[in-house]
């Protein structure tokens, strides 16, 4: 968050005056501003894509994946941000994304999904 809008969040508590140093959710327009903010700081990054405060990084081996991570972490860094390395996981060769299965070979919904949508088609035909 710039700071000239820090004081534009604070809130008032028993014990002291509150201001967010981060942008909080929950305040109407956070989470599209956040979006738009990590779309032009990664902006020209192909192999990156970012849905919230996920990224996914597609790249063809380890060689390339390294690189792209050191594309994305400069571009981080000069933006001023920091991650939590406890939240990340590098050089999957599949991951569950948004309820796809995303691997070498395609894009698929997961089990789960499928078996949702079954059971939502079978009630729709009980209802009719």
């Amino acid at each position: 968050m710039a700071p000239d809008n820090i004081e534009k969040t604070a809130i008032t508590t028993p014990f002291w005056p509150f201001e967010f140093l981060r942008i909080p959710y929950g305040l109407r327009n956070a989470t599209q501003a956040f979006q738009r903010f990590f779309h032009s700081t990664l902006q020209g990054l192909d192999f990156c894509f970012v849905y919230n405060d996920g990224f996914l990084i597609v790249s063809h081996n380890d060689d390339e994946h390294l690189s792209h991570l050191c594309q994305i972490f400069e571009r981080l860094k000069e933006a001023g941000l920091i991650i939590n390395a406890g939240k990340c996981r590098f050089d999957l060769l599949e991951v569950i994304y948004l309820g796809h299965k995303i691997n070498a070979f395609g894009i698929e919904p997961t089990a789960e999904r499928i078996k949702i949508i079954k059971e939502f088609f079978n009630q729709q035909q009980y209802k009719t």
